[in-house]
């Protein structure tokens, strides 16, 4: 978005890795900011749902977006990211070191800022999306789950028994909204 140094001048290196570190490892956050099922509803390609991991001023549909500051003067000042696809249902305090652990690790690792997009994200098809390279928001929280427990480095910085136990609440909300049978119907109708 090179309007696409435009805003990079106003970020620190540092603040770039940060921020890098976190769009790197947002598909494992969103197991921290999406905790249950329902959660996933919202976030649906082809709307206005920050579903695409991807940094930019005037796109909803990113994962991270920088509110529009006209004046010249505020916003070499007040310049700020918004992640935007957090649910209220998720843990603020976990929320806050999920994503604090990644931009740390973004820091650490010396992790490449890709840049900020200019693309209008919500006209494009998910083909489009595809073929420029853009990682979508987990579907699911089985994704989520799935990203959450793929890396190592995150996991180490999040630290193992805290990761352990929220990966075992994710999985006790994932059976919970599993389809099960009446089992004790199904016992009085075949064995009574």
């Amino acid at each position: 978005y090179d309007a696409k140094k435009k805003d990079q001048k106003y970020f620190s290196d540092t603040a770039l890795a940060f921020l890098s570190g976190i769009l790197k490892y947002t598909r494992s956050i969103a197991a921290v900011a999406n905790p249950a099922e329902v959660s996933y509803s919202r976030l649906v390609p082809g709307y206005e749902a920050p579903c695409v991991v991807a940094i930019g001023e005037f796109n909803r549909s990113a994962a991270c977006r920088i509110p529009a500051i006209a004046d010249e003067k505020v916003r070499s000042k007040a310049l700020r990211t918004e992640f935007r696809f957090p649910d209220p249902l998720c843990n603020p305090y976990l929320l806050s070191h999920a994503f604090i652990t990644a931009g740390i690790l973004g820091i650490k690792n010396k992790v490449k800022f890709k840049g900020f997009t200019d693309e209008n994200l919500y006209a494009m098809s998910l083909k489009q999306l595809r073929t420029k390279r853009y990682k979508l928001l987990p579907r699911t929280l089985w994704e989520a789950y799935s990203d959450f427990m793929m890396h190592a480095d995150y996991v180490k910085a999040f630290g193992a028994d805290l990761h352990e136990g929220h990966a075992e609440l994710i999985l006790d909300e994932i059976d919970a909204c599993q389809p099960h049978a009446n089992t004790e119907s199904m016992r009085r109708h075949y064995f009574d």
